[in-house]
């Protein structure tokens, strides 16, 4: 080997270097994340997705994955914009909170309990006349696994009212702050 040969290799970033992911409150249902672009003026896509649903799909590459986020995107957006003012798809986006800048603070729900989650971010750059965009960065990510929901045994002060034909009924939880579901079933209910 020549010693004064110089060999250099440039590689792109990692991930990471792009974005920083906060991960809040967890639930068995939903997750607080605060996603922070290292350059402010970056616009980007930030999105949460079910590990089985990217294998489902087949998105096994980050060029799949935007593709995916894009025509869903861009088909959201042509519903309600036509060919004339689709040069307003980056105001559609950003007003929509399709894609952000700067901090974004965002509480998935609908989640369900014990699944994977992937919830990744990316940079775009929208073409000059505002009408498209491609991927400008790497996609980061964070994996996030909803807890299983935790039963209770909880003890409740039940009122009854009756006035008339009518009963009315008041629960109160003791010592109790989460969440609760109450119904009511005929004793004969054979269901119950």
């Amino acid at each position: 080997i020549d010693p004064s040969l110089t060999i250099s290799v440039q590689q792109e970033g990692a991930s990471n270097d792009y974005f920083t992911f906060t991960i809040g409150e967890v639930t068995s249902t939903s997750c607080e994340t605060t996603i922070t672009a290292t350059d402010e003026t970056m616009i980007y896509i930030v999105y949460m997705s079910e590990v089985s649903y990217l294998e489902q799909m087949g998105i096994t590459s980050a060029d799949e994955l935007f593709e995916d986020d894009y025509n869903y995107f861009v088909g959201m957006a042509k519903e309600y914009l036509d060919e004339s003012n689709m040069h307003l798809l980056k105001e559609f986006m950003l007003m929509n909170a399709l894609a952000f800048s700067g901090e974004s603070s965002i509480t998935w729900s609908g989640m369900m309990p014990n699944r994977e989650y992937i919830i990744y971010a990316y940079g775009i750059k929208f073409t000059d006349n505002g009408c498209d965009y491609q991927r400008a960065t790497p996609v980061s990510y964070e994996s996030v696994i909803l807890p299983e929901n935790k039963l209770a045994t909880v003890e409740f002060d039940v009122n009854i009212t009756i006035k008339g034909p009518e009963a009315f009924y008041e629960f109160t939880p003791i010592k109790w702050d989460g969440g609760y579901y109450i119904d009511i079933y005929s004793e004969d209910d054979s269901m119950y």
